[in-house]
This record gives C-alpha cells, structure tokens and sequence, in this order.
C-alpha cells in the first residue's frame, strides 16, 4: 500500500469561506512523501499579528437554524488550543442562561456543540471573549458577538454531492490538478480528512465491490497528497504530479457528514483519467467595483471574478490587497469570486488602489501572469439600500417552460457571492417538494441549475430568501417568490412492438407503437404508420388506434426469413396538435413461422389472495408477450366487489401490462376477483388458453405512501459501462405503467441532447433500452420525474437522477445460470415448492416469463404458473398455479431467449429435473441464527445485519419492509436489503451509531419458496462498539488443501473464513474452479455463517 500524507484543514461555511490563510494541521498516516513545506497552504510566517473571527455559523441575524445545529467561529490565524473552551466561547439565549455544551478547536475553527438541541423560535447570542491568544503570541482584542434565531425542526437531511472538479469520467484531465468536491450544504470539517476523502489508483468497481467506509480497507493503495476543506468545499491535492494516462478513483465516504451530525446517503465514487499537464494561467474576469467607478458605498466590499477555479489557499489578504486597507480575504470555489472585506467602513471622497498579485494560482498551481491593478473612488455615504430582483427567467407566471430551463434572478446591484447558495434560492414542485440542483452566481444574476429535468405540466416556485445580501451586507427587504409552469411534453414513441433489430419475429404478428400521452386517432392513419418490405415496397395492411397504442396489421402473412422497416412520421400529433418530436423507424427480421401459442397471464398485482391491499389500488397484469391492445378493454378485464356486483373502472394497457383502475375506492375489508377472459389476445390474434381469475382482500386505508426508487442499473458513478447496456430503474412498489414513458424516464449525454430509447415497465422494473449503442467512453445522465405514480396514483416524492460512464466497447459476455433450487436430481421435493434460478449477473425482466422459463412433468404436459425476477439476487422463480403431483418427475427449462442487460443470450438452454415427495411443504420457515447475535456487544458500526433461515425463502418476500433495523429511540435506520442462498442481509446506508443499542426485526410476511409464512416475528438486539470493523478478512483453511492428491471425483471444494462474509459477495463470480490450464467448471457456490 502506497503511503499517504493527510492534512486536515477545517473551514467555515460556504458563504464564510475561509478568510486571509490557512494553517493546516496534519494528521500524518505514513509521512514519507509529505514535503516540509506545501506552498498550497499557507505558512507560518504569513500569520497576521491581531487575531480575528472572521467566519461564523450561523451568521449574525440567521433565522430559521436547525435546532440540532454547531455553533462556529473560524479565526484568520491559528489560536492556542487550550485557551479555547466553554470559558471562552459561549452560548445563550439572547438576555438569557447560558447553555450547556462542548467546544473543539481544529486548526482554524471552534466548534460549540450544544449538550441538547436548541429551543425552537427561540433568539440565541454566541460570544468569543478578548484574550484568548494567537499562536504567535497576541490576543483577540474585544469580545465577538452574534445573534441567530432557531426555527422549529431539526436538520435530518443528508448531505449530498452536487458536483466534481474533475467530473465523473473526464479524460485528460491535468496531472497537476487539485480534486476539488462542492456539497449542496456546509459540512462538518471535522469529518473532512484523509479518511473519508481519498483518491486511488484502484479500479472504480473494485472500490464499489468492496464498499469501501475507511481508509484501511481500500484495495490497490492511496495517492499521497492533502485534504482540506472550505466552506462547502473539500480539495484533495496531490503530493506529486498524476501519472499520465492513468485512471483515478477519488472516494468521499459516509463518514463526512454536515453541522447537523448527518451523513452522506451513500459513498460518493467516480474516477478521471489524467493526460496533461495545466500551464494556462489564470485571469481576472471582472471586479465590483469595476475599474475607475466612482461614489462607491463606503461600507462595500470588494469583489473579484477569476476566469477558473482557483488555489483558495492563495487568495489571503497578501495577494489580494487594498492600498492603505486592513481587511479579511473569502474565496467562494463554485463562484470563482474573491471578497476582501475591509475591516472598518472606507473613508469618503477617496481614491482606493485595489491589487491581485502574483501569489495568486489556480488549482494547478498557475499564477496570473501580471499584478492586476485597479481603482475606484469611494462617496460620502454608506450604502443602506436593500437588494431587490429586477427579473427573472422565467418570468413569473411563465408557461411553457422547457424542462431544461435554468432558473436564474437578476438584482439591482452586485451581490455577496456567499450569501447565493441552495439555502437562499430554492425550487419547489408540487406538494411544496424540493428541486435538486446547483446555484451559482456571476454579475448580478444568480442561477439554479437542475439536477435533472423539470416535469412536464407542473407548476413550480422559485424563492429567492432574505437571506441573500449584497455587498455592503444589506438584505433584500423581503422574499422574492414567483412561479412557473413547464410546457406539455412533445408525444414520442416510447416502445415499439417488435423492437428495433428483433430476429425470428412471427409471420402473423401485427406491428404496434405505443406513444408517451394520447394521440388525434385521426392522425394515425395509413399514411403515418407504414410498413415496407424488401426494396422499400409498402405493406398492405389496416391501421387502428386505441389508448396511447397504434397497431399496424398486415392484410397477409408476411413473409419468412425477411427484413421488415415499420415508420411512424411526425404527421402524428397529440390532441393539442403536437407533432410527435421526430419520425420513428425501426426494423425487424421475420422468421421461419407463425405464432400459435397462447398468451398468458406471468403476474398479478394484487396477488392472488392477497390481502391488506389498499383501497386506492389498481389492479394489473402482465402478460408473458405483448397483447392486441384492442382486446384489452373494461369487458375482457373486469373487477367484481363482494356479492358479484361489477367494479366501475377504466382499463390500459402498456408494454404487457394491463391496468384496471377503479372510478371510486374500494370497501374497506372486502374480497375482490379480477378476471381476464379469453378475449384478450396477442399480437398474432392468439387468445389465451384460458380464462384468468385472482382474488384479494382490501384492508381499512388507502395508501399514500410515495414510491421511491430502491436501485438503478448502472449504479449512479458507474463506469466502464458496456455500451450496449440497458438502463433499468427498480421501484419499491408496484407503479401505474402509463406513467413510465420516455418522457418520465430520460437519459441523455452529460450537457447534451436526450438520446433515443424504448421505455417499458414490468413487475417494479422500469427499463430504458437505447436506440443504438452508446457511444464510448461518454458519460451519460439518466433521471426519472416525479411525473411517475404507483398504482395508487402516488407520485415519486422527488425526481431520481443519476449518471454512468461508458467504456470503449459492447458486453458479448452470455449470462450463465449461477444456481438453481432445487438443484438437479433432487428427490422428496416438497410439492408446494417454487422453483427458482439465479443467473451470473443481472437480467432484463422482460426476457424471464413462463414461455423462457417452464416446468413439465417428465414426458408430459407444460404446468401453469408464474414466472418473477428479483433484481437485487438476480433470480427468477416459477410458481406453479397450483401444488405439484405427489412422487412426480418433473423437467425445468430456461431457454435461450434469456437476456442480460446487454440483450446478450445464455450460450445454451439449461435443463434440470427433480423428483416430488408425496407431501406438500406446510413447515413454517424458521431464523436459525443471525449476525450479530442477540445481546452481542461491541458490534462495528459498520457491520451489516444478517440472517439465516432454516430453508430457501421466497427473494420476493425478503426486503425492507419485511427486515428492518430501528436505532435507538425507535427510528427507522435507512438500508438496502439482499437475499442470496438462504442468508438474508441488512446493509444499512451509514454507519451506526457508537454505542447504541440497535434493534433487528424479521416479520411475518417473509415465505419460504412452498409459501409458508413465518409462524413468528423474529427479533434481536445488539449494541455498537466505537468504532468500525477495518480488519480485512482472510481465507483460514479450505478442503481439499494445497496440494491435495487422489481427491474424489466428487468432491465438494470449501474455504473457511477468518470472520462472517458477505453471501452475497461469494458467488461463482468470486469463487472459481478450473482445471489447470483449461476452461471454468461449471457449479453452485453456497456460503453458510
């Protein structure tokens, strides 16, 4: 491991950042590369002789503070450690009692934390006394003291990363440069340090396999250099230059947390690759006051703008001077902009000589060529006039906004840089729910920038508080709120049936498109939906349209083994009269036969007997292939209540999914039957078999709970992400099919267009498939709008956007099944048991259904049931309709029309076969033990809960609803749940607590694979320790033994751990067998604690 030199630099707020200069003080993990001197930070003998407070948080005249929130003041030289306690910086309400607390000091900040949170409503005065000294020997001169005053809730929102300096996958980015990371809030810089911001030279995925929270327990070693941290900034710089044309993994982890003690949802990972070195010098770009300007507030500040990110560490009050002017130095990284802050008021009717010197470098290190020089002449008066917005974009009451719109105000006058920021100007949709996204500030506009895109239809507000100030520290009078409405959405197609590139596509198949919102039904005609054949001659055929689906159904056959060309043209328009935004064309390959198989229903949502469903549920289905939307109405798919009487609804069907949507709520405690007659047909006029009933039981509410997105595949930072990927997003519930389109879900080159792509929804998955492959090396954005509801018609509580790194080629790797339950030629196999299989990696799950994935008796019949995928153990599981025959051979087969994320195909069909019992499982599954155990004391904070069952569970079952953890107090702890063998594990988002008892819970509602619930909720206990677990663990013994000869053919090959792993970390992936100098042996890999 590469040895590492780590400075820990603490800073104020963002808008305070740190003035005149930094004195690190280091915490050396291995020192050998440190330098004796880092002319980055600024050195001992540049200290100013008077001590000052030049930062606070909150600052004088806050309202609205968390009631968990520090206290801070930040000093322009270091102070003598001791001399800075609860004696010397105080807290209480104003004209009040003290309040209890306790005060740190790290290199240029102390940090009251108050012994309980604050009062809410309440004005509190906190006071830095005189006399406390400097390092270099004087004392402050007079007492410091400011006023703030609380709101009434407490900060528990995570902090989160908005943006990078070098962003994710950057290429050529200089060897020189400085890894600069802008949080959307002030963080704690007490938990900004080598530990929890680091940079590596190992692979992105082996850091993310890893799960790295410490320093210790990073693979593939450190890059020496320091971490500091700036108002909301950290900056990691590196001992010496990057390597050319190597790849960089920088880590914040979920130990950096803000003022409130919150921490990071998750690891933040992303990596660059450096080429070059920087030797372009920096610029001034603008100052206010500007060059010769006269009658100048005589209480201003001074303001400069530099044309790139620049050395904060530079920027002091020795390379940013005014002639004859005492004064303190802030630098604000997302601005760019440099304030110098005089000490006391400027005299009038003077001519004032304003200098950037030399000493002022950019993050690589370059200076500005030449001293920029200027003046300006002050008036007779102080300014005392507040700041106002003099306009906006958009304009209040706007419409038609594009969903990529940059909201930005523009003031009367220049403002303070520090005080612009999320907290200042804020975006809220509907339900008062915040926009994600970065403010920033030049000239006199300020501009919020969204994470994502806005939702189409949707009113917003945007609200610039009065909390932002201009530069001679005057607050606008009063809030400035104004709204807007983004425009309708242009219609697109969203998915196309057969897809674009589809092989061996029945010759009696009917072709479809399914649009985002509902067309003009008299613009889908023969003439917008053609279809051509060889040499561009068109097909005869009818064209209909219903819902959001048109279908194009040829007058004859087609022909075999042929290449078919399907356009739709923008001569489609919406109701409004919107054009579809560009003419969609996709091809298809026709193969030796027709279709005649049946179609049939592969899940219900609710299902079948089913209960506690809420009364404001939908009611869907899904098909095993796409449907003649036609055939899918309120008379092929109804709903009846208690006693037979006919639910009133209206029914759609997108993708495979039909949706029957009551007009009113169901009765509470009442049993519903769902049925899908022999109506509904597919696309080849095929109906089904036969005809599908379900029931289930309403409970007493409606449900109101928002859906949330659980994972998304890739995993936002990804890279190397093959080009021929599918995107996929999982949700933590059943959602309304109609509202995942390609309009809701988007993805897009980072600061580019929107690329071309199928959406389609089945079970809780979302997919997006591109168009065409995307481009290498290309980092890609994907979000998902709150404009997606679940079945109940709730909406997503906040937009979901991530973004993934591409590499230089497609994924040709075939999937592989990993394991199958049962195994092959298992005998006494209960005869309530689903089937299940767990694929090497990760599946599209529009691929598994009970025509890729069926079961028979030997020799006999195919079985009726219903195929689903989990996509956090990437398995499938077959669940017959109805309990196996006693004592029965039976035939299980996936087949080769399976596919990867990639639409790559298994290499060969998989067959295995078992043999029934002459008994139904009716055994409620049991934990036989968990980790930790219950009563287990001085558990890691980093530990992830886990538990073993007595058999092989349903994956379905297993999640966060059914496997919770609660932190002292009763709260819910935040975590993601998995479920590989017969271990179900608990990975919690952030690290636990010290020393708190924490509290495991397994519910009822987990089954075994035959259905059984467990009889009883299983519940332990444990207690943190103090710290986290960093010790790598090892292999102790395996069997056979190194070495080993005359083992049996049969053999069973094992490894022993030093310490509980991972289950879902042993996979046949990370646990391999080949003969010497051959191929992989195929096998199962299991893992017992």
């Amino acid at each position: 491991m590469s040895e590492m030199c780590v400075m820990r630099s603490f800073a104020a707020l963002r808008k305070h950042l740190l003035p005149v200069l930094i004195l690190a003080l280091a915490l050396i993990v291995g020192c050998r590369g440190c330098r004796e001197r880092d002319d980055s930070f600024p050195q001992a003998d540049e200290v100013p002789i008077a001590p000052s407070v030049t930062a606070i948080y909150p600052d004088n005249g806050d309202i609205d503070i968390p009631l968990n929130s520090k206290i801070s003041a930040t000093f322009n030289s270091a102070m003598v450690a001791t001399e800075i306690g609860t004696a010397t910086f105080t807290l209480s309400q104003t004209g009040g009692a003290a309040i209890a607390g306790t005060v740190t000091y790290v290199g240029l900040i102390a940090l009251f934390l108050p012994a309980a949170d604050l009062a809410a409503n309440t004005s509190y005065s906190a006071t830095v006394n005189a006399g406390i000294r400097s390092v270099a020997g004087s004392t402050l001169a007079e007492n410091f003291t400011w006023t703030f005053t609380t709101g009434a809730v407490l900060d528990n929102t995570a902090p989160s990363v908005v943006s990078t300096n070098p962003i994710s996958g950057a290429i050529g980015v200089p060897v020189n440069t400085i890894v600069t990371v802008p949080f959307d809030e002030v963080m704690d810089p007490l938990t900004i340090n080598g530990t929890t911001f680091f940079l590596t030279e190992a692979p992105l995925a082996s850091i993310r396999a890893n799960d790295v929270s410490l320093l210790m327990s990073v693979p593939g070693g450190f890059v020496s250099g320091t971490v500091s941290y700036l108002g909301r900034t950290a900056y990691f710089k590196p001992s010496s230059p990057l390597k050319l044309g190597t790849t960089y993994t920088a880590v914040i982890t979920t130990g950096a947390k803000d003022l409130a003690g919150n921490a990071l949802a998750e690891n933040y990972v992303w990596s660059f690759t450096g080429v070059v070195a920087d030797t372009t010098a920096p610029t001034v770009a603008s100052t206010d006051p500007a060059a010769n300007k006269t009658d100048v507030a005589i209480n201003t500040k001074i303001a400069v703008t530099f044309s790139e990110m620049m050395s904060s560490a530079t920027l002091t009050n020795a390379s940013f001077k005014i002639e004859g002017v005492s004064g303190t130095v802030t630098y604000d990284p997302l601005t760019k902009i440099a304030i110098f802050k005089p000490t006391t008021s400027l005299t009038a009717g003077k001519l004032y000589t304003a200098t950037i010197t030399t000493a002022a470098q950019d993050l690589a290190g370059n200076a500005i060529t030449e001293n920029y020089i200027w003046s300006f002449t002050t008036g007779a008066t102080a300014d005392t006039t507040p700041p106002a917005v003099v306009s906006t974009i958009p304009t209040a009451d706007g419409s038609n906004v594009i969903p990529d719109q940059k909201i930005s105000a523009t003031f009367s006058e220049g403002m303070d840089s520090s005080t612009i920021n999320g907290t200042t100007f804020a975006v809220k949709g509907p339900g008062g729910a915040a926009v994600s996204g970065t403010v920033t500030y030049a000239g006199t506009s300020a501009t919020f920038i969204t994470t994502g895109f806005l939702a189409n239809s949707t009113l917003y507000t945007a609200t610039i508080g009065s909390g932002a100030k201009d530069l001679a520290g005057n607050a606008m009078a009063a809030a400035k709120t104004w709204s807007f409405t983004t425009g309708a959405a242009a219609p697109t197609v969203t998915s196309t049936d057969p897809l674009n590139g589809s092989v061996n596509v029945a010759t009696n198949k009917s072709i479809s498109a399914t649009f985002s919102g509902t067309m003009d039904p008299a613009t889908i005609n023969g003439t917008t939906f053609t279809l051509q054949g060889p040499g561009g001659a068109a097909i005869a055929g009818a064209v209909s349209y219903a819902g959001t689906t048109a279908t194009f159904k040829p007058a004859a056959v087609l022909a075999n083994s042929t290449l078919y060309t399907a356009t739709v043209t923008t001569g489609a328009k919406d109701l409004s009269g919107k054009a579809i935004v560009a003419a969609k064309t996709w091809s298809f390959t026709t193969g030796a036969l027709a279709d005649i198989i049946a179609p049939t229903v592969t899940s219900t949502s609710p299902a079948d007997g089913e209960i506690d469903v809420p009364t404001n549920k939908s009611v869907t289905a899904v098909f095993s292939e796409n449907m003649d939307f036609a055939t899918i109405t309120d008379t092929t798919f109804t709903l009846t209540a208690p006693g037979g009487a006919t639910v009133g609804g209206t029914v759609a069907y997108v993708g495979t999914t039909a949706t029957f949507k009551p007009t009113n709520l169901l009765g509470n405690s009442g049993i519903y039957t769902a049925t899908i007659s022999t109506g509904a047909k597919d696309t080849a006029g095929n109906t089904m078999a036969a005809i599908k009933t379900w029931s289930f039981t309403t409970g007493a509410l409606a449900d109101t709970i928002a859906p949330t997105i659980t994972s998304v595949e890739p995993v936002n930072a990804a890279t190397a992400v093959a080009t021929n990927r599918i995107i996929t997003a999982n949700f933590s519930e059943y959602m309304d099919s109609p509202t995942i389109t390609n309009t809701t879900f988007t993805v897009r080159k980072l600061g580019g267009a929107l690329i071309d792509g199928a959406v389609t929804y089945a079970g809780t998955t979302a997919t997006f498939k591109p168009a065409i492959l995307l481009a290498n090396s290309t980092t890609y954005v994907a979000n998902i709008t709150v404009g997606v509801k679940d079945q109940a018609g709730n909406a997503m509580a906040t937009a979901r956007t991530w973004s993934f790194v591409t590499g230089a080629a497609p994924d040709t790797v075939a999937p592989t099944l990993a394991s199958t339950d049962p195994v092959n030629s298992a005998t006494g196999v209960v005869t309530s048991k689903s089937i299940s299989a767990s694929f090497s990696e990760s599946m599209d799950s529009l691929t598994l259904n009970n025509t890729t994935f069926t079961v028979r008796k030997f020799g006999g019949a195919f079985i009726e049931g219903i195929v689903t995928y989990d996509t956090t153990s990437r398995t499938a599981t077959f669940r017959p309709a109805s309990p196996l025959a006693n004592s029965t051979n039976y035939v299980v087969e996936i087949t080769t029309a399976v596919e990867d994320l990639a639409g790559n195909t298994m290499a060969a069909a998989k067959t295995w076969s078992f043999t029934t019992g002459a008994l139904a499982d009716i055994i409620a599954p049991t934990v036989t033990s968990t980790i930790p155990s219950d009563g287990e004391t001085d558990v890691a904070t980093n530990k992830s809960v886990a538990a073993v069952f007595s058999e092989n569970m349903d994956a379905a079952t297993i999640s966060n609803t059914t496997f919770t953890l609660t932190a002292p107090g009763g709260a819910a702890v935040g975590g993601t749940v998995t479920y590989v063998g017969t271990t179900a594990t608990f990975k919690p988002i952030v690290l636990l607590s010290n020393s708190g008892m924490f509290t495991a819970t397994i519910s009822s509602g987990v089954k075994d694979t035959a259905g059984n619930s467990m009889a009883t909720v299983k519940t332990w206990s444990f207690t943190t320790g103090a710290a986290p677990d960093i010790v790598a663990p090892t292999v102790a013994t395996v069997d056979p033994v190194d070495g080993a000869t005359a083992v049996a053919t049969n053999k069973i090959i094992t490894a022993n751990f030093s310490e509980d792993m991972d289950s879902a970390t042993l996979t046949n992936t990370t646990f391999t067998l080949r003969e010497l100098g051959g191929a992989l042996i195929a096998g199962t890999v299991t893992h017992t604690s």
